[in-house]
């Protein structure tokens, strides 16, 4: 059993305008047990729509993903709009301690996007922005990008009531399972997971989709390296 609340876990302020849309940043010790939400502010020398992408990794740039999430920015006047943006992911769970990197990318949208930042020295320690996403972790940028990340700050009461519980132990090895059932804001990973199984769980209805390729590799390979594909065949 668990028990938490939504909560502000982590805010960081800067100025207004930013870094291009190209550059990686990270949560070097995140301080919750779950992501729901991650809010960044946009700006853009060319006004018009975009569609923003914002995938948070586990550890490293291309560590396994924790989630992923699209947002569309309407950003019209002068430079800068300091649009602010949520990424909505579904309470993904996260080690706290742990580093979760971010990458954004643009789906739709023809100018240079912006993310604000801190100036290049001073900024808040919490966030570290980097020159890029070359795994692991590129090269340090500057500390601080503006990011106000949501989530819980979960205790687990186990029937033993002990850290060492086997509760708490089995919650603690399935920790990537969990992570890999929300590699992306919708239920075809937990679909996914069990066509692997063996099980006939029909397609999905629009607007969802299916996993692709890269997120199906991702499951796979979680499923594969604890147990949970033992006995299944494929045809």
């Amino acid at each position: 059993m668990v028990a938490g609340r939504a909560d502000v876990l982590l805010s960081c302020s800067g100025d207004p305008g930013g870094d291009l849309d190209d550059r990686g940043f990270y949560i070097p010790s995140y301080p919750g047990n779950s992501l729901d939400s991650a809010r960044l502010v946009f700006s853009t020398f060319d006004p018009g729509t975009y569609t923003m992408i914002l995938t948070a990794r586990k550890g490293t740039y291309d560590g396994p993903i924790l989630g992923s999430d699209s947002a569309t920015v309407v950003m019209l006047g002068a430079y800068p709009q300091s649009v602010a943006t949520t990424f909505t992911f579904p309470s993904v769970r996260v080690a706290e301690g742990s580093r979760v990197c971010f990458i954004l990318s643009r789906r739709s949208g023809t100018g240079r996007v912006y993310f604000s930042v801190a100036p290049l020295s001073g900024g808040c320690t919490s966030v570290i922005e980097t020159d890029g996403t070359t795994p692991p972790l590129d090269t340090f940028r500057r500390n601080g990008v503006i990011l106000v990340a949501d989530g819980q700050t979960i205790r687990r009461i186990s029937d033993a009531g002990g850290e060492s519980s086997p509760v708490t132990t089995l919650d603690a090895s399935l920790q990537e399972v969990y992570a890999a059932m929300f590699i992306t804001a919708s239920p075809a990973p937990v679909k996914a997971a069990l066509k692997m199984q063996g099980h006939d769980t029909g397609p999905l209805r629009l607007p969802l989709v299916e996993c692709d390729e890269t997120e199906r590799t991702a499951i796979h390979d979680v499923l594969a390296r604890h147990g949970l594909l033992a006995g299944v065949t494929t045809g």
